[in-house]
C-alpha cells in the first residue's frame, strides 16, 4: 500500500482502524439492518401512493428485491472490512534529491521522520482491515496519479534554491565580527582607492581591469571579494589587517611590527588582505569560512548554476551571504587617509543617516519578500498535511455514507471519486510545481541570474516578488479546476447513472406496469358500460 507523505502512512493506519471501529458498531448494535426496513417501507409508500392495479405488486416486489440484493452487494465488497493488511506494508518512497542517485523506501518502522514515536502517533495498528473495493480504489488512484506525474519532464526546484538563497547569511557572531574587521581594514581601503585612482579608465593596468569588470560585472569593485582587488597590484597584495588575525601564524618578514626574538610578539601576525581573505597554506581564509558555514547549499547550487565555475559558485554565495549580513565594525581615526567619506568629524551621523535612508528604502521590499517566502514556504509544506487528513476524513465516515444512502451504488461511486480527487490534487500540486520551475528559467535565462536575485542588483526585485506572488496561486489555481471541472463531471456521470441505469429498469418497469393498468382499467370500464 503506497501513500504519498510520512504522515499519510499514519493517517492511513489510524483512518481504517476509526474506519473498522465504527463499522463494527454499527453492525453489533443493528443499525445496519434499518437501512433494509427503509428500503421496504420506500416501496410500500411508492405502490400506495401509486396505482393498484395489474401485475404492480409483482414489479414493485421485483424492485425491493433488487435493491435489497444491490445493498447485500455492497456490503459485502465496500462494507466488511475483511481484506487485511499490516502496518509494514504501508510504503512512503520520497522523490529523489539532486545529490542521491537511488529512491529509498520507507514504512513505520524505518522512516526518518518523528511521526510514529512515542508521543506521535506511537500506537499505530500493526494490522487493519480494509473492504476489497475501498483496497482498489486506493491502489488505482496511486496508480495513476504516479503514472501522471512520472510523465511530466524533469526540472530544477528552482523555487527552493532562490529561498535558500534568502537564508545564506553570516550567523556565527566571531565570523561575523571578522568579517567586519576585514570591511574595515581591507575593503574599505581598497575602495576608496579604487575610487580615488580609478584604474578602469587610467593607469597601466585599464585593459586587465576592463576584462574583470566585464567577466564578474561592473559591481565587482562594490564587494569585498572584488576580484580587481585580490589581482590588482597595490590593493589587497598590500593592504594588512591592522591587528592580529587568529590562524595566520607570525611571519618575520611580513610582520616587521615585533622582531623574531621579541618574547612578547604575538602567536599570530597580520596577514596581508589577500591572505587573509584566500587562506594562506593549512589556514582557512575568511571567503572559506563563510562558505564552510553556508555548505547546505552547496550541492543545491551545483546543480542550478551548472554552468558557473565552482569558484564563481562560492564567490556569488559567499557575496549573498555578505550581503544578507549586517557586518558592522569599529571605525579608526587613520581611515580618514583613505578618502572614507563614511567617517569623520560627523561620523555617527553619516552613519545613522545612511543606516535610515537604507532601512527606509528597504523595508517594503524586505517585508513583501519575507511575507511571500512565508507564504509560499507554508503552503508546499501544508499541502501533504491537508491531503492525508482529508482522505483519513473520508475514509473514517464511510460507513456512515454508506449507512444513511441505504448502500447505493450512487453514494458509493461518490466516495471513490472523492479519494482519487483527494489522491490526485498530488499531480495538480507536481503540475503546479512544475509549472512554477519553467516560468521562472524562463524569466532568469542567464547564467548567475539566480543568485542575482537576493542581490538586487539589476533592481528588479518588484518584478521578481511580483512573479512569485503571481505563481504561487498556480498551487491554489489548477487543483480548484480540476475539482471544479471532474466534480461538475462526476455529479452529472453519478445522477445520470442513479436516474438512468440504476432505476432505468424499475422505471421502465413502473411505466409498463401504468400502461397495463390503464389498459385493464380501460376494459373493466367498457364491459360495465356494456351491462
Amino acid at each position: 500500500m503506497y501513500v504519498d507523505s510520512y504522515l499519510e502512512m499514519f493517517t492511513s493506519l489510524f483512518g481504517w482502524m476509526f474506519y473498522n471501529n465504527l463499522w463494527y458498531v454499527l453492525k453489533d448494535t443493528g443499525l445496519l439492518l434499518l437501512p433494509f426496513i427503509g428500503i421496504i417501507l420506500d416501496k410500500i409508500i411508492d405502490y400506495k401512493n401509486g396505482t393498484e392495479a395489474g401485475d404492480a405488486e409483482e414489479l414493485a416486489t421485483k424492485g425491493v428485491l433488487t435493491e435489497i440484493l444491490t445493498a447485500c452487494f455492497i456490503i459485502m465488497f465496500c462494507g466488511v472490512p475483511y481484506m487485511n493488511f499490516t502496518a509494514n506494508e504501508v510504503v512512503f518512497t520520497p522523490s529523489a534529491m539532486d545529490d542521491t542517485f537511488t529512491q529509498t523506501s520507507y514504512n513505520v518502522n524505518s522512516l526518518e521522520s518523528t511521526f510514529g514515536a512515542a508521543q506521535s502517533f506511537g500506537n499505530f495498528p500493526i494490522s487493519v482491515n480494509v473492504p476489497v473495493f475501498w483496497w482498489a480504489v486506493h491502489n488505482v488512484s496511486i496508480g495513476v496519479t504516479h503514472a501522471v506525474m512520472a510523465g511530466m519532464p524533469p526540472t530544477i526546484d528552482l523555487r527552493k534554491y532562490i529561498e535558500s538563497m534568502k537564508r545564506l547569511a553570516i550567523k556565527d557572531p566571531d565570523l561575523r565580527k571578522e568579517a567586519g574587521n576585514f570591511k574595515r581594514d581591507c575593503y574599505i581601503k581598497a575602495l576608496s582607492k579604487y575610487n580615488l585612482e580609478k584604474p578602469n579608465e587610467v593607469g597601466p593596468f585599464t585593459t586587465q581591469v576592463n576584462t574583470l569588470l566585464n567577466f564578474h560585472g561592473l559591481e565587482d569593485p562594490y564587494w569585498m571579494g572584488s576580484a580587481i582587488y585580490s589581482w590588482l597590484p597595490g590593493y589587497y597584495d598590500s593592504l594588512r589587517a591592522e591587528v592580529s588575525v587568529d590562524g595566520f601564524l607570525y611571519e618575520s618578514l611580513r610582520d616587521r611590527e615585533w622582531a623574531a626574538t621579541d618574547p612578547s610578539r604575538p602567536t599570530y601576525g597580520r596577514p596581508y588582505c589577500k591572505q587573509w581573505w584566500h587562506g594562506s597554506g593549512t589556514t582557512d581564509g575568511l571567503r572559506e569560512k563563510i562558505i564552510n558555514e553556508n555548505s547546505w547549499i552547496q550541492t543545491l547550487a551545483a546543480t542550478v548554476e551548472a554552468a558557473l565555475s565552482p569558484s564563481r559558485r562560492d564567490d556569488l554565495l559567499v557575496k549573498v551571504a555578505l550581503f544578507q549580513t549586517e557586518v558592522t565594525y569599529a571605525p579608526r581615526g587613520y581611515d580618514f587617509a583613505y578618502s572614507n567619506t563614511s567617517y569623520g568629524n560627523g561620523a555617527a551621523t553619516n552613519f545613522v543617516q545612511n543606516s535610515s535612508r537604507q532601512v527606509l528604502a528597504g523595508m517594503g521590499t524586505a517585508y513583501e519578500r519575507a511575507t511571500n517566502s512565508v507564504n509560499v514556504t507554508l503552503l508546499l509544506n501544508a499541502t501533504p498535511i491537508i491531503q492525508a487528513i482529508l482522505l483519513m476524513l473520508v475514509v473514517v465516515f464511510i460507513p456512515f455514507v454508506l449507512f444513511l444512502s441505504k448502500y447505493s451504488i450512487s453514494a458509493v461511486l461518490t466516495v471513490a471519486w472523492a479519494l482519487f480527487s483527494f489522491r490526485f490534487l498530488t499531480a495538480c500540486w507536481m503540475l503546479a510545481w512544475w509549472l512554477d520551475q519553467n516560468i521562472i528559467a524562463a524569466m532568469y535565462p542567464d547564467t548567475g541570474d539566480f543568485s542575482k536575485i537576493p542581490l538586487n542588483v539589476n533592481n528588479e526585485i518588484a518584478t521578481h516578488e511580483a512573479l512569485l506572488y503571481m505563481l504561487n496561486y498556480l498551487y491554489i489555481v489548477i487543483p480548484v479546476i480540476f475539482t471544479i471541472v471532474t466534480g461538475w463531471a462526476g455529479y452529472n456521470v453519478i445522477r445520470g447513472m442513479g436516474a438512468s441505469s440504476m432505476m432505468g429498469g424499475l422505471s421502465s418497469a413502473g411505466g409498463n406496469a401504468a400502461g397495463k393498468a390503464v389498459s385493464a382499467g380501460a376494459k373493466v370500464a367498457s364491459k360495465g358500460m356494456k351491462k
